[in-house]
This record gives structure tokens, sequence and C-alpha cells, in this order.
């Protein structure tokens, strides 16, 4: 597998806004979850 370094910073910037939402979606998912088993 080839690797482009100049390729890589319009593809960040693509896919930066769907990654930023689903680490995100995660991140408060976790929280969540975390918090409801501390409550338990």
């Amino acid at each position: 597998m080839q690797f482009y370094p100049e390729a890589m910073p319009n593809y960040a910037k693509y896919n930066g806004n769907q990654h930023q939402l689903i680490y995100s979606l995660l991140a408060s998912t976790i929280k969540l979850t975390l918090a409801h088993t501390k409550g338990i």
C-alpha cells in the first residue's frame, strides 16, 4: 500500500466533520453508559 502525504490534507478535510460527529456521539454514549452504571 503506497502512502501519498499530499493527498492526506484533502482526505482529512473531507472526512473531518463526519469523524468528529461519530467520535462525539461515541464519547457521549460512553459517558452516559458510565454515568448509568455508576448510578446503579
